[in-house]
């Protein structure tokens, strides 16, 4: 008989960021309520109609569901749900890209300019 064991929490959390990575930050419902299992207070970033506002992932559908109900006509809707750019996932799991060279100038690669 063959078993198979759950992921490890750790690298269920891994493999779901870099998924959402993969999606430039943006989560799909299922996502959301996987990530609520795996790191409920990990922050993401609600926009809506109206503006947008960060919240911990396990309030995310709650505040969702607000909008969604308070705003029936009014023009208020859940335009999506993602990553904030601060969040740590963006410095580990998507590196800078290497220096280019050719025609194109790297910022961080070409030689500083001498004063006269």
């Amino acid at each position: 008989m063959i078993t198979t064991t759950p992921l490890d929490p750790a690298m269920a959390l891994s493999r779901l960021l870099q998924e959402i990575i993969n999606q430039h930050g943006f989560l799909q419902e299922p996502q959301l309520e996987e990530l609520v299992e795996l790191d409920r207070l990990r922050p993401v970033l609600i926009r809506c109609s109206g503006g947008r506002f960060t919240c911990p992932a396990q309030d995310a559908k709650h505040f969702i569901e607000i909008i969604e109900a308070t705003t029936v006509g009014v023009g208020e809707y859940v335009r999506d749900v993602s990553l904030p750019t601060t969040d740590e996932t963006y410095r580990t799991m998507n590196p800078q890209p290497a220096a280019v060279s050719g025609n194109l100038i790297d910022p961080f690669t070409r030689p500083l300019a001498r004063r006269l």
